[in-house]
């Protein structure tokens, strides 16, 4: 039977960090490591997982910073700790379900090798834990039947994976390597570089609670800055060359598009973007913009509404 980690990474969640911690107490299947980060809160919370750790019977490995590093630095030193073959991580905000851990693991067990990730919908509560929708998945346009062994293509049009729903193999992460700490939302590029290495599973099981929370980090990040994090993960997989490049190249150049088209401080960084990855008549029209004064406005605006041929 594979060992399981189970990671918690916290950010001034106080006001629901017990009812997390609680929740990787309570699981059926107990895990065989527990590793427990706090990124220098300054709501309590460290005092929280200070008492939780030394009344719970798991050993946890806490780690408590003096200075905010960020989301990613602080979930990579937790992979870097990690020791078990199954790894499933919570954000403090989030709680598990008490057969998480036992119904997902099983099902990694079960499976062969090339199977990297099982995961499961999740519905997604309030800051009082009230439902506000019964599916994660619906939520992010998921396709339905849910996706299942190879998703690239599906997780390329729709981030669908939900962080507390989900479970994966060590192998994952010492395949494609940790999280991308240039990204401010860096789940899609995680799963997207696993999809293109590995299956993936879906248990159509209740396993956990995705909470929804006013002001916090994902609510603050404007819709360009997804984009540009977007666009920074497919330049990135389009260098791979995989089975999938030209569909990666179709959805980095819509993006780019809408980046152009909004004309922001990322504008010039997606236009450069295009002129990279576009071919042929295009490509040159778009080398053109770069050159001051070349092109009128008129036509400026035009190359920017420019729709990406599909096929």
């Amino acid at each position: 039977m594979s060992t399981v980690s189970a990671v918690v990474v916290c950010y001034n969640h106080a006001r629901f960090l017990r009812e997390a911690l609680r929740s990787v107490d309570a699981q059926s299947r107990r895990p065989d490591q527990v590793v427990v980060i706090d990124d220098a809160s300054t709501d309590g919370s460290q005092g929280l997982i200070r008492e939780w750790a030394a009344a719970s019977g798991l050993n946890p490995t806490v780690i408590l910073h003096a200075e905010n590093r960020g989301p990613c630095p602080t979930f990579n030193e937790a992979l870097r700790l990690v020791d078990g073959d199954l790894i499933a991580a919570l954000a403090a905000d989030d709680y598990w379900l008490p057969d998480k851990l036992r119904l997902q693991a099983d099902v990694l067990d079960a499976a062969p090798a090339a199977v990297g990730v099982v995961y499961s919908d999740v519905p997604i509560v309030d800051e009082l834990g009230q439902t506000v929708a019964e599916s994660f998945l619906n939520s992010y346009d998921a396709p339905s039947p849910r996706p299942a062994g190879a998703v690239f293509e599906s997780l390329l049009d729709h981030n669908f994976v939900p962080g507390p729903g989900a479970m994966y193999r060590r192998a994952c992460v010492d395949e494609v390597g940790y999280l991308d700490e240039r990204l401010q939302h860096e789940d899609w590029d995680f799963w997207l570089r696993i999809a293109a290495h590995f299956e993936f599973a879906y248990l159509d099981a209740d396993v956990a609670r995705y909470r929804r929370v006013a002001g916090s980090l994902v609510g603050r990040i404007a819709k360009s800055a997804y984009v540009v994090d977007y666009l920074r993960t497919l330049d990135k997989l389009s260098a791979e060359r995989l089975p999938w490049h030209d569909a990666v190249r179709r959805k980095l150049l819509s993006l780019a598009s809408e980046l152009c088209a909004e004309g922001g401080s990322d504008a010039r960084w997606a236009l450069r973007l295009r002129i990279k990855h576009e071919t042929g008549p295009r490509k040159v029209a778009l080398a053109l913009v770069t050159l001051y004064g070349l092109v009128p406005p008129r036509v400026l605006n035009q190359i920017r509404k420019l729709k990406v041929q599909r096929g």
